[in-house]
């Protein structure tokens, strides 16, 4: 890293910037003449104008001798390749140095413009590890070709000067969008699907083929009404039976049972309600029996 700007020239800039409601770029360019190029190219290109309506910026100064790669060319491919140097972001060198994981990816104005393609608006920052900060295009296979050398001017927050060694141009910027309307405003629409088959008609279930291993399916047996009317009519006679059998046994024997069964000691007058209430059960019972016997 080469030798920062004095603290003199600090001190002017900050004053300069201080006593405006905004800062003017090719002002502050204009007062170093390694960078007249650059500067010149942005007067050229308009991007002057955007960089100055700007409130947080990082600009990223080429070397006049570093600019013969734009040198000749279209107007607008100068800048689209200038605007990948303005950092949409404040960036000064101790804030580089302090990147987390040594490495970033910064939104630049190409990008804002909707010019770029791809990743094409997006710079590469990196922290080496013998100290030196290299930038690079963000496309996939890109080289970080462009070194950090010193801060040139910086107001924090609000715009960062930073000279570099060489300009970054992402491969296949030249044929990317000049129309204003890319990857800023609104991601490329998805191709289109091609047109979905006609449905197939589903087999008849006579010609469709039966499942292999499958249990075939349950089916619930309903009886006839006359059988259910006979199946009713059993176990009337059955349940009457059994309240017989209990109704006529001893009162000793049945309370002997019933004791038995329950596990507490009945009494004989509380056996006497049982009973009674035992016999109309009978009765109740041979009534509904003798029904279904006649309706039969």
């Amino acid at each position: 890293m080469a030798s920062s700007t004095s603290p003199l020239l600090f001190l002017f800039f900050s004053l300069l910037f201080t006593s405006t409601s905004c800062f003017n770029i090719t002002k502050l360019l204009g007062t170093f003449p390694d960078y007249s190029n650059f500067n010149d190219y942005l007067t050229q290109t308009q991007l002057f104008a955007e960089i100055n309506s700007r409130q947080t910026i990082t600009v990223l100064a080429v070397p006049n001798s570093a600019m013969s790669p734009v040198s000749g060319k279209p107007s607008e491919y100068i800048k689209k390749v200038l605007s990948l140097h303005v950092i949409l972001d404040y960036y000064d060198v101790p804030k580089l140095q302090k990147l987390s994981n040594k490495t970033a990816i910064l939104t630049t104005l190409f990008q804002a413009s909707g010019m770029a393609n791809g990743q094409q608006g997006f710079l590469n920052v990196t922290d080496m590890t013998n100290g030196n900060i290299m930038f690079g295009s963000a496309e996939k296979g890109s080289s970080l070709t462009s070194q950090v050398v010193k801060l040139v001017a910086a107001q924090p927050y609000n715009i960062s000067v930073l000279q570099v060694t060489a300009l970054v141009i992402p491969p296949g910027i030249d044929n990317s969008n000049s129309s204003g309307h890319g990857n800023a405003t609104a991601p490329p629409p998805h191709p289109s699907s091609p047109p979905s088959p006609t449905p197939k008609i589903a087999p008849s279930p006579k010609n469709a083929p039966s499942p292999k291993n499958s249990p075939p399916p349950k089916r619930r047996l309903r009886l006839h009404p006359m059988r259910m009317h006979h199946r009713q009519m059993h176990l009337r006679k059955a349940r009457l039976q059994l309240l017989l059998h209990l109704s006529l046994r001893p009162m000793h024997l049945l309370q002997m049972v019933l004791q038995r069964r329950m596990g507490l000691p009945i009494s004989l007058n509380r056996l006497g309600n049982e009973r009674r209430l035992l016999v109309r059960e009978v009765e109740s019972t041979a009534a509904d029996a003798w029904r279904l016997e006649d309706e039969s």
